[in-house]
């Protein structure tokens, strides 16, 4: 495999390296529950959507191109919007709140990641054809970035695992590459499937597997793919719906309803005396 040195100095505090094997039950409960952001056909803005299937939580002012969660907290998710600023979004409701600008200019290309050991954000920001990308740290409470150093990718998407292995999604050369604890870089083997600019990366962190996420041209939905870490081949685990792509998408454990109550007092009424 063809390896590379990339010189960027993350910091990411991590565990010592274990393992990073898709899990062989990651797509025994179907596609993982995620968030993400749809263009609504109907309103012509966008909505902050869950999924599968994609169902709106609530419209936004913005249109987001990237998001994260921090740590295990799954009620907010931080985004970076088109409009070159860092928000916060709730996923009860999809409220969005302005954090801060990034200090650049909007960048076209945007992926956005947490370190799990530090907790940490980090940006991924790039233009149209490619030309440039860089790699950011932000500032959760400001939304400022701190440039850390260019990368040589097309980068349209990153993921952190659990033990802190850095995935980047390079769609100019169709692959996956992983970044190890001490800053090797390793192209994985070919994903098998044709990409989009619709496509994105995700950890799940219910089963710890790698998921890509694209708008299917030909059935005209989103589709999810189940990722081998060690192979880099890409297996349909299915559609998640909508008719336009997700952006930003973040995985996270489903959300728990409210309780069903339907049979609190049994199948029966109870009975009544008269």
């Amino acid at each position: 495999m063809p390896r590379a040195r990339l010189a960027i100095e993350v910091g990411i505090a991590v565990i010592v390296l274990s393992v990073s094997l898709l899990a062989p039950d990651a797509m025994a409960g179907g596609a993982p529950y995620g968030y993400g952001v749809v263009l609504s056909n109907e309103t012509t803005t966008y909505d902050f959507v869950g999924f599968p299937p994609v169902a709106a939580i609530g419209p936004l002012d913005v249109e987001l191109l990237a998001g994260a969660f921090i740590g295990g907290d799954y009620s907010t998710v931080y985004a970076i919007d088109a409009d070159g600023n860092l928000d916060t979004v709730d996923t009860a409701t999809g409220a969005a709140s302005p954090v801060g600008s990034l200090g650049l200019e909007p960048a076209p290309r945007a992926s956005l990641g947490a370190d799990p050991g530090s907790g940490g954000l980090f940006a991924i920001l790039g233009d149209n054809n490619c030309d440039m990308t860089n790699l950011y740290s932000v500032d959760a409470t400001t939304g400022a970035t701190t440039l850390i150093a260019p990368v040589p990718e097309c980068v349209a998407s990153v993921a952190i695992d659990p033990a802190g292995l850095l995935y980047l999604l390079d769609t100019n050369a169709q692959a996956l590459n992983v970044i190890d604890i001490l800053g090797t870089e390793t192209t994985l083997g070919p994903l098998g499937i044709a990409l989009n600019p619709s496509a994105r990366i995700a950890i799940d962190p219910v089963s710890g597997g790698l998921f890509l996420i694209e708008f299917d041209l030909g059935s005209f939905t989103n589709v999810i793919f189940a990722v081998d870490t060690t192979t880099g081949a890409a297996t349909l685990v299915g559609p998640l719906g909508g008719e336009n792509p997700i952006s930003a998408p973040v995985l996270a454990p489903a959300p728990v309803g409210p309780p069903d109550t339907i049979f609190a007092d049994g199948f029966d009424p109870p009975a009544r005396v008269h």
